[in-house]
């Protein structure tokens, strides 16, 4: 409820709460979230919360490439989490992933995915273990699951306002070229409760140079 609460004001500070919520909660030692860049084929560590007396490896993580663990995000597309209860464990077939765990001394880990809204994997959010072995319950493969959707869903949400704002930038100065006609549509902008709160403020202050245009030509 909280993250609901605080993710528009402040997402990353958000994510990083809830990381340090779900670590300590499931006794976690790391807990992170990963973001795929399509454009590149490359994964980054985003965001990272670590347990006291724990290293902090998100430096490490950046821009790792897909394509030596896509078969993780294949199998989190059918099973939606990836766990590795020992990582000494891992067979030849996944020597890329034991290496990259054994450098950061992860005896465990739990995956689980990030969907967007047209059903792409976008990352992971994750939980290690770097003390000791432990098989991950049910309950703490949930509770990663509840938080990892609304981290995205946030995620989602943060872009498409981005883009808006990014747009609009553009399309309220085009406006003063219209004239008064578009007083209807900016009025209709601001007054819309469902629109992002920077968008009517954008539309209000724009409504007000439309104004004080049309008055000039008086």
């Amino acid at each position: 409820e909280e993250f609901l609460t605080n993710w528009s004001r402040d997402l990353d500070g958000a994510i990083h709460s809830a990381l340090a919520e779900i670590g300590e909660f499931v006794a976690a030692d790391r807990s992170y979230l990963f973001l795929r860049d399509p454009s590149r084929m490359e994964i980054s560590n985003t965001h990272e919360w670590c347990a006291p007396g724990i290293s902090a490896e998100i430096l490490n993580l950046q821009g790792i490439p897909v394509a030596p663990f896509q078969w993780i995000f294949d199998h989190m597309a059918e099973h939606t989490s990836f766990e590795v209860p020992e990582v000494d464990q891992l067979d030849d077939e996944a020597v890329a992933l034991r290496e990259l765990l054994e450098s950061q001394s992860i005896k465990s880990l739990v995956l689980v995915r990030l969907m967007n809204s047209k059903g792409e994997q976008t990352g992971f959010l994750g939980l290690d273990a770097v003390h000791r072995i432990r098989p991950w319950q049910d309950e703490d493969i949930y509770v990663l699951e509840v938080i990892g959707n609304t981290i995205a869903t946030a995620l989602e949400q943060d872009q498409v306002r981005k883009e808006l704002l990014e747009s609009d930038a553009l399309i309220f100065p085009a406006t003063l070229a219209r004239g008064v006609e578009t007083w209807p549509e900016l009025l209709t902008m601001a007054r819309d409760g469902n629109l992002d709160d920077d968008i009517r403020r954008q539309a209000v202050f724009w409504l007000g140079q439309d104004a004080a245009r049309a008055a000039g030509k008086g």
